[in-house]
């Protein structure tokens, strides 16, 4: 990677960005860097024609599409800006050039029957079982990003107060509730968890989920996904498209703490949002036909 691009990168590191943005970064910027290579061109050499050469590569050779070039794009925009800040360039050859216009797609949802239906299939009490019960029960009632859940400790989770501490992005702190249903599940799981052998502590601590193979591990974000994956089979929803997780597409999301977002024209729920402890009648486990036998509000 050329030393402008590798400064840029740690500059983004220093910044606590997120590691899938740097990740994706690095790889867009060999990506350039092997088309200004192509073209006998350096960086300090790019102009917005060379740029605008380089977006039309991207659509016409590599076949890719406007999101893809939209966020490459983003990269070499906010790259340049760092160049220009540290008076590496005189000018920003991306200043000019507009980004792609995207359609905007309103996001897939679930009713709170579907909702129901997912968070309900792991069945039984082995600990594969409980441990996925009880993470679909913590995305409905927490709204947790998929990063934030792989990434919990147990001692970051208080059964007593029935909050977790999330370290979220930019390394920001935040307390969020969760309620006594997903505090069941949670409970259910650790004591089969710590039954079966707690498993060892990795570099960041002692994991809340862990992946239950030969060797224990914290559980990967891909191991999530899978999840829901499988159980939106279960469900019916088309295998390619697995719904995003079930707390960003109840109609009635239970969150009173964090509106969801990046959603353009998205119809979300107009102000209160509540909690399920406060209206337990906004939790799918409390509407009568929907679980049967579940503790009514």
């Amino acid at each position: 990677m050329p030393r402008h691009a590798a400064d840029f990168i740690e500059s983004l590191r220093r910044k606590a960005v997120s590691i899938h943005t740097i990740t994706n970064y690095e790889r867009d910027l060999r990506h350039f860097a092997d088309f200004l290579k192509q073209r006998g061109a350096t960086i300090e050499s790019t102009d917005h024609v060379l740029l605008r050469d380089f977006l039309n590569y991207l659509y016409a050779e590599r076949r890719l599409g406007k999101s893809s070039v939209s966020r490459k794009l983003a990269c070499l925009k906010t790259f340049f800006k760092f160049m220009l800040r540290e008076g590496r360039l005189k000018t920003n050859p991306a200043e000019l050039i507009s980004s792609p216009r995207l359609p905007k797609k309103l996001p897939a949802y679930l009713a709170e029957d579907e909702t129901a239906t997912i968070i309900e299939m792991p069945q039984g009490t082995s600990l594969i079982a409980l441990r996925d019960r009880a993470i679909l029960e913590l995305l409905y009632a927490s709204g947790l990003r998929v990063s934030e859940l792989v990434g919990l400790n147990e001692d970051e989770i208080d059964m007593h107060q029935e909050t977790i501490r999330v370290l979220g992005k930019g390394n920001k702190e935040r307390i969020v509730p969760f309620g006594s249903f997903a505090a069941k599940a949670i409970e259910a799981y650790l004591e089969a968890k710590h039954a079966a052998g707690p498993g060892k502590p990795d570099k960041d601590g002692a994991p809340a989920f862990l992946s239950v193979r030969k060797t224990p591990r914290r559980i990967s974000a891909r191991d999530v996904q899978r999840l829901v994956a499988r159980a939106a089979r279960v469900e019916g929803r088309p295998t390619g498209h697995p719904p995003h997780p079930p707390s960003q597409l109840c109609n009635a999301p239970p969150r009173a703490w964090r509106r969801p977002s990046k959603h353009p024209g998205a119809s979300w729920p107009r102000e209160p949002l509540y909690h399920p402890e406060v209206h337990p009648c906004q939790h799918p486990a409390s509407k009568e036909g929907v679980r049967q036998g579940a503790p009514q509000g």
